[in-house]
C-alpha cells in the first residue's frame, strides 16, 4: 500500500478518496477504517457474551480440529474494529483472526478452527472504550468429545439484544459505589492527588505501572478481570487493617439475596513478584440498615470468575460489603460483587 502510494503520488499531496481507492485496488476495505478513524468522535464498546469450544472430526490428513466460537456485542454508537486471538495454555503462538469490523449496536459470532485444545479466547479491540484486550475461558465440558458439524471460520451476524438481569453488579470502576480505604474514614477518592503528583490516576486511584504488589491501593488492568467494557481491579498489599475495599449497592426490596464475588485471572502476569502474595482469605462484612454480618472467603480455593458466598436476609436500601485481608493474606484484589434475589442466580457471564 505504501509503495503504491509513493509510486502514484510522489512529490504530491493525496486525498482520503485516493487512499480508499488504492486500498480497493489491493482488495483492502480502507474506506470503512477511514470512516471510523476520521469521521467519528464516539467509540465502540465491546462485550463478550460467551465463548464455546468443542472438537470437530479430524481433517482428512488426521489433524485434530477444534471449533472456537465467541459471541460478541458492540454496544457503542459507532462501528469499531477488533481481533480474536485463541490461546492454548502453552508457549505456542496464538491463532489470530484478521481485523474485523463490528457495526454499531450489533451482535456477531466469531469463529476459528485450531489444531489444539483452546484454553482462553482473547478479544483485542482497536480504538474502543475497552482500552485494552480481555479474555474469557470457553465453555467446554468435554473438549475431546467429537461433535459433528461444519467448521466455521470468520464472522456471522446475530440478532442484537442486551440481556436483562435481576442481578445488581458493583464493579471497582463504579463511581459512588466503590471505595478504596487507605486510612480510617478516608479513601483515595477523598485523598485526590496526594498519591503523588507524578502518578497517573485512574478513576481516582493511582494507575498501576507493573511491579511488585503496591503498598497503597492501585488500579490494574487485567485481561481476566470483570468489567462491562474496561476490565480492571483495585489491588493492595495492605500494611494496616484500615486498608479495605467497600462495595455499595441499592437493593430494591427486603428479602433473601445471594452474594457472589468475582475472582480475576491474569494477575500473576500483570504484577511482578506476586507469586508469593496471591490472595488467600478475605474477611467480609455485610452491612445494611438492620446491622452487620461477617463471613470469611477462601480466595485461594476459588474458581476464576463468579464465586457464590451464600444467601443473606437483607433490608431493602443501601447495603455495603467491606473486603479486608484475612489471616495470612498479603494481597487484596477488589474486582466486583454481584447481588441476585435468592433462587435466581445469574448464569456466569464474561463481560
Amino acid at each position: 500500500l505504501l509503495a503504491q502510494l509513493r509510486k502514484t503520488h510522489r512529490g504530491q499531496t493525496f486525498t482520503r478518496d485516493d487512499v480508499a481507492a488504492l486500498g480497493e485496488s489491493l482488495d483492502t476495505d480502507l474506506a470503512s477504517w477511514l470512516s471510523v478513524w476520521l469521521d467519528e468522535t464516539d467509540l465502540p464498546a465491546f462485550v463478550a457474551e460467551e465463548a464455546r469450544a468443542f472438537r470437530l472430526p479430524d481433517s482428512e490428513d488426521g489433524t485434530p480440529r477444534y471449533q472456537v466460537l465467541l459471541r460478541l456485542r458492540n454496544d457503542g454508537p459507532v462501528a469499531g474494529h477488533c481481533m480474536m486471538q485463541t490461546y492454548f495454555g502453552d508457549s505456542s503462538a496464538p491463532s489470530k483472526s484478521e481485523p474485523l469490523r463490528i457495526e454499531a449496536h450489533s451482535e456477531v459470532e466469531l469463529g476459528d478452527v485450531v489444531s489444539k485444545p483452546p484454553t482462553t479466547v482473547h478479544l483485542e479491540p482497536y480504538l474502543a472504550l475497552n482500552r485494552r484486550g480481555f479474555g474469557i475461558t470457553p465453555e467446554a465440558d468435554d473438549i475431546e468429545q467429537t461433535v459433528d458439524g461444519e467448521p466455521f471460520v470468520g464472522i456471522r451476524e446475530l440478532e442484537y439484544s442486551v440481556p436483562e438481569s435481576a442481578s445488581i453488579v458493583v464493579d471497582d470502576l463504579d463511581e459512588g459505589h466503590f471505595r478504596a480505604n487507605e486510612k480510617e474514614g478516608r479513601s483515595f477518592f477523598r485523598l485526590g492527588g496526594r498519591a503523588g503528583e507524578d502518578q497517573d490516576l485512574d478513576g481516582g486511584i493511582p494507575a498501576n505501572r507493573v511491579g511488585p504488589p503496591p503498598s497503597r491501593w492501585e488500579r490494574v488492568q487485567i485481561w481476566g478481570a470483570y468489567g462491562k467494557y474496561r476490565h480492571t481491579a483495585a489491588v493492595v498489599s495492605p500494611k494496616n487493617e484500615e486498608q479495605t475495599a467497600v462495595f455499595t449497592a441499592e437493593l430494591p426490596e427486603d428479602g433473601s439475596w445471594s452474594l457472589e464475588f468475582f475472582v480475576a485471572t491474569g494477575l500473576r502476569q500483570r504484577i511482578l513478584g506476586v507469586q508469593g502474595s496471591m490472595p488467600k482469605t478475605y474477611d467480609l462484612t455485610i452491612e445494611d440498615s438492620s446491622g452487620a454480618q461477617e463471613l470469611s472467603f477462601d480466595a485461594s480455593a476459588a474458581v476464576a470468575g463468579w464465586n457464590l458466598l451464600g444467601e443473606f436476609e437483607l433490608a431493602g436500601g443501601e447495603v455495603s460489603v467491606e473486603v479486608a485481608a484475612g489471616e495470612g493474606s498479603r494481597l487484596i484484589v477488589a474486582d466486583a460483587i454481584r447481588w441476585t434475589p435468592a433462587g435466581k442466580i445469574a448464569k456466569e457471564g464474561s463481560e
